[in-house]
């Protein structure tokens, strides 16, 4: 849905989802989980609810979006133990950009949240068990500006801003790794710069 007001413009949408998939690749820790090997699902499926968010006014726009996805757990027909069928976790993004013509400057900030969410853990006796990795915040900004009659673009940023590299695992009741063990998820803060040149026919 659409709104125009006071030169703002707004949007919102949503829905649903169910997805369903056959002989998918998945990654399977093992080890005190750093390190992974991709293994088979047979039958894997994801269902949930999305929603997205966009404002615009002037120079300056924003989007947003926010999701509850299902996994389904494939242990749950044959687990000894009480497993949901579907784990669910929350997902959010946000985006804001703003763009200053007189100088020809164009800034971004771009914020994402990834909920914690079920994966696979094989312990020492080659058992598969759930655990759950944990969740984490990413946050990356840059600044766009163009020279000689938008020949030259280059653009300043940083990645990573909140510097995370790990996250907790956590198992099952059952579960054969520590509380202390951890997953990687990111490489950790970096700056970037990159130089493009355009150079058209006349």
């Amino acid at each position: 849905r659409r709104l125009s007001a006071g030169g703002h413009l707004f949007k919102a949408e949503g829905g649903v989802f169910y997805n369903a998939f056959r002989n998918q690749i998945d990654l399977l820790l093992t080890g005190n989980g750093i390190e992974a090997v991709y293994f088979n699902l047979t039958e894997s499926y994801t269902q949930g609810l999305e929603s997205r968010f966009s404002w615009k006014y002037a120079h300056f726009s924003a989007t947003a979006g926010l999701a509850l996805t299902g996994r389904y757990n494939y242990l749950y027909e044959t687990a000894g133990e009480e497993i949901d069928a579907f784990s669910y976790a929350p997902n959010a993004h946000v985006q804001i950009q703003h763009t200053w013509k007189k100088a020809g400057i164009h800034t971004a900030v771009f914020y994402k949240y990834t909920g914690a969410i079920q994966g696979f853990f094989q312990d020492g006796n080659g058992l598969i068990l759930p655990t759950r990795i944990g969740d984490y915040h990413l946050l990356d900004a840059n600044l766009r500006r163009r020279f000689w009659q938008e020949r030259i673009d280059l653009t300043l940023g940083v990645k990573n801003l909140l510097n995370v590299r790990n996250v907790p695992l956590s198992g099952s009741s059952g579960a054969a790794h520590s509380g202390g063990s951890s997953s990687p998820v990111a490489l950790g803060r970096n700056l970037f710069v990159n130089l493009q040149f355009h150079f058209s026919k006349k």
